[in-house]
């Protein structure tokens, strides 16, 4: 049980750490419409970070 309580932990630090880097732990959501295009906007900002860090140098 220790074991799978620290796999969460891990789970859930991998999950906050994009949040606060691309702001999405401050959005607050008034409208659906708005939500999608914020989180569309930051996937499409992450995917372009991915894919610089993927270039050979």
């Amino acid at each position: 049980m220790v074991s799978v309580a620290g796999m969460r932990w891990s789970v859930e630090e991998c999950f906050q750490a994009p949040k606060s880097q691309f702001g999405l732990d401050h959005y607050q959501i008034r409208h659906r419409t708005s939500w999608h295009r914020h989180i569309t906007l930051a996937m499409l900002a992450m995917l372009a970070m991915l894919a610089m860090l993927a270039l050979p140098s």
